[in-house]
């Protein structure tokens, strides 16, 4: 094995496992890691930091951390190739294929004020729901009509081109460029 992708809740368990072995069984989970991990991969939400820092601790490997859904397969990403430049609890930036924006999460249906809503959250620190485009996103539900008519927004600047409501909710944090994701559906961790 040299890659190991999983989700937080998972980390967690291993954690939980690694504190009922003894310091030298610790040591040698550590050394194994290193020695035939090259990278474990984080996926479906933000790892809490305290578990995120523990596992590290534990492995001796910088997690990588990343967002993405069945609907649309990988979508967002912290940075392989520069693992100092990931910020514990984020979940990166939007892979070269896939297209994001910000709405806030009390928008109105009125689409002229959702419109100035989203214009404004773009840059936001607030949580705002998370939308996608990308060529490889799905382009309905299979059977499911009005569940594929909710899912997805015209796009007002593009006619013809809709954005998928992912229905997770994200903010950007200070740098502007690392996304921070919640999914309010998931109990992470639990």
């Amino acid at each position: 094995i040299s890659l190991f992708f999983s989700v937080p809740t998972a980390y967690k368990k291993i954690l939980s496992y690694l504190e009922t072995r003894s310091r030298v069984e610790q040591e040698e989970f550590k050394k194994k890691m290193q020695e035939h991990i090259r990278l474990f991969i984080s996926g479906s939400s933000a790892m809490p930091v305290p578990i995120l820092e523990a596992f590290e601790a534990k492995s001796g490997k910088k997690l990588l951390e990343r967002w993405g859904m069945t609907e649309i397969g990988m979508g967002l990403s912290q940075s392989y190739f520069e693992p100092e430049k990931r910020i514990p609890g984020t979940v990166g930036l939007p892979l070269p294929t896939v297209e994001v924006k910000l709405r806030s999460s009390s928008s109105s249906s009125d689409g002229e004020q959702q419109q100035d809503q989203e214009k404004e959250t773009t840059n936001s620190t607030s949580n705002n729901d998370l939308l996608v485009r990308s060529g490889s996103m799905f382009s309905r539900y299979w059977g499911k009509e009005h569940k594929t008519i909710d899912a997805f927004i015209e796009d007002p600047e593009t006619p013809g081109k809709f954005w998928f409501d992912t229905g997770d909710s994200v903010r950007r944090i200070l740098d502007e460029e690392n996304a921070l994701l919640r999914r309010p559906l998931l109990h992470p961790c639990g």
